[in-house]
């Protein structure tokens, strides 16, 4: 406010002194600062608790499921190990393909996992949890450059999209730390997308974008979609003023790109198993398959291959894509909204095109493919994109106060999101805890593949081939990379003599045997590990011989036995019960009764615990 005051000295007719407002107390600013300050950094904590909040429990998730055994593809690492250890590591090594895929990067992580902690294959899984992390940090940083909302509206949508980023619905990635590719495809893009946003020089940009570019492109198939996605991001965030220089940094872009594409397909050979490209000739099951893809993160909440709900939610997600992207094409001439618009069209545009392409090469193995657990780390891309599109979209209309049903319609897309969520979490727990269930019986099955192989528990938990686990088993065993290592039957042997004598019927009661057929039998009983009394991993049948006792079956079946957990007052004793079946001709020849006895596995303390009861064979 001005104040008129009267001159000591004469003041000429018509001329007023005007003297300027007090300044404020240096006291008064250093306080305002200090508030703006404080509030900005609770602003930051709270942002980094809601992203690491899922995080952690994710990693307890693991802890509790996940288990250190080799699976699948991830067998094929013990070439890239053997070669490492013999100093005879080349380029061609890490450059082979694997499937269609060249896993560059992916395999330089394992290796240095590998060094670190002799192949632990929960570090893996922990290091993809650590890659998400580094994805919602990026995604939090992306919102926070795009959306100009409230804090705590900004805060409350950062929450609701890192627990959907975590989603246990990727159980198979999770438990798989070969997966950790698909989580870095994700961290790649979203770095990329995150450095595009931000006021970095335009070298440093297109430096560290191009890298992520190179590094996804080296990571998975559809990696190759970051070229064309970041420079649309580019694109569409570059004034219209400074086209020459978009022109020259989009030449030197594509260029790489080439490259980049030239050197992936340079003696690429398709895989043999994989049907050929688009090898179906119905439409319609493309369209199923893409939008069972896109809906499978929010859509799958019962077992089997029903198509209807994964169906149904990816053709809404499709039908909102169409709407947003035609409400921002009418209002393209906006540019705030198309440089706000771009990283979220990116990112949702990954999504939809990582459908696409796996439609074309996969639709030969069927329109259930789609619902494989571990597309949903690339499909939640697009639910996650949806929501700050809708925003931006509602935004830009309020400006002509047109926004009042976009509101509605972003309000409806958070609670449906919010919904299906929750009804699809039991679903992923319960496929969580089934996946890690099968893994730890495979685990089992594995340490005794000298012993007494179990084909088909193998083939199905560990590897497809027994021929093909049983050589990669035993050379990742001479490496001491299995742990624990493989039981051959002198170990086993030893280990029974070791404990013969110790703890019997501290674990567990060996209850019957009784014929289950012709020259088939079942034993059964039960039984808890003493000091943690949750139930033990298997359970070895041995006979006596003039040399002590000689295994010859393996059980691993578990049956619920009520009335061990109310002894215990434990219901983790609930599952306590097992089940061993063996055939006539595992057992020796024999003229006379034969003793058979049961022991108790812990396959992390590698231990056996002799149970109570002996039963007789005829």
């Amino acid at each position: 406010m001005v104040r008129r005051v009267k001159s000591e000295q004469p003041m000429r007719q018509g001329i007023s002194t005007v003297v300027p407002p007090a300044p404020e107390p240096s006291g008064h600013r250093s306080r305002l600062d200090e508030l703006i300050l404080t509030k900005r950094w609770k602003f930051v904590f709270a942002a980094l608790l809601a992203c690491l909040l899922p995080a952690g429990i994710m990693v307890l998730l693991i802890s509790r499921y996940g288990v250190n055994v080799p699976f699948w593809d991830e067998w094929n690492l013990v070439d890239l190990f053997e070669k490492a250890h013999a100093h005879r590591l080349s380029f061609a090594d890490f450059f082979a393909q694997n499937n269609e895929h060249r896993v560059v990067f992916p395999k330089i992580i394992f290796l240095l996992l590998e060094h670190f902690t002799h192949w632990n294959t929960r570090a893996e899984m922990f290091f993809s949890v650590f890659l998400c992390a580094l994805t919602a940090l990026c995604l939090q940083w992306v919102l926070w450059r795009t959306l100009r909302l409230p804090s705590p509206r900004l805060l409350m949508l950062m929450v609701i999209i890192n627990v959907l980023l975590f989603s246990p619905c990727q159980y198979e990635n999770w438990l798989w730390g070969y997966q950790l590719a698909c989580f870095l495809l994700a961290s790649c893009l979203l770095a990329g997308v995150a450095v595009l946003c931000s006021e970095l020089p335009q070298l440093v940009k297109f430096l560290f974008a191009g890298g992520c570019a190179m590094v996804a492109t080296f990571s998975g198939g559809n990696g190759m979609l970051l070229w064309p996605l970041l420079l649309l991001t580019f694109l569409l965030r570059t004034d219209r003023s400074n086209r020459k220089a978009a022109i020259r940094w989009s030449s030197g872009w594509i260029l790489i790109a080439t490259c980049a594409a030239g050197l992936y397909f340079f003696h690429y050979q398709k895989p043999p198993w994989h049907p050929p490209l688009a090898s179906s000739r119905n439409l319609l099951d493309y369209y199923c398959y893409i939008s069972a893809f896109l809906g499978s993160p929010l859509g799958r909440h019962e077992e089997g291959a029903s198509l209807i709900w994964p169906v149904s939610v990816g053709s809404v997600a499709l039908a909102l894509c169409i709407l947003i992207a035609g409400t921002i094409t009418w209002r393209r001439r906006d540019t705030a909204l198309l440089r706000n618009a771009a990283p979220w069209i990116s990112i949702g545009g990954f999504a939809l095109l990582s459908s696409i392409m796996a439609c074309i090469t996969r639709i030969g193995f069927g329109r259930t493919q789609a619902l494989e657990s571990r597309y949903t780390t690339f499909s939640l891309l697009l639910i996650l994109s949806l929501i700050p599109l809708g925003i931006l979209v509602e935004g830009n209309l309020r400006k002509e106060r047109k926004a009042l049903s976009m509101r509605g319609f972003n309000l409806v897309l958070v609670i449906g999101v919010i919904a299906l969520f929750t009804i699809t979490l039991p679903f992923s727990l319960r496929m969580m805890r089934r996946s890690g269930a099968a893994r730890a019986r495979g685990h089992v099955g594995l340490t005794f593949l000298e012993c007494f192989p179990e084909k088909t528990l193998l083939q199905t938990t560990v590897h497809p081939s027994l021929e093909q686990l049983t050589s990669f088993a035993r050379r990742a065993n001479s490496l001491h990379l299995l742990h624990p290592p493989l039981l051959d039957p002198a170990a086993l042997h030893r280990l029974m003599m070791k404990t013969k004598g110790h703890m019997v019927g501290a674990c567990g009661e060996f209850e019957a045997v009784r014929a289950s057929g012709e020259n088939s039998y079942v034993a059964a009983g039960w039984a808890l590990l003493p000091y943690s009394r949750r139930p033990v991993d298997g359970v070895v049948l041995a006979y006596e011989t003039a040399d002590g006792p000689f295994a010859f079956a393996l059980g691993l079946d578990r049956s619920p036995r009520t009335e061990v957990a109310r002894f215990y007052r434990d219901e983790a004793a609930l599952p306590s019960g097992w089940k061993a079946t063996f055939r006539d001709q595992d057992l020796v020849s024999r003229t006379a009764p034969l003793k058979i006895e049961a022991w108790a596995f812990d396959i992390d303390r590698l231990k056996l615990c002799k149970l109570s009861g002996a039963r007789w064979l005829d």
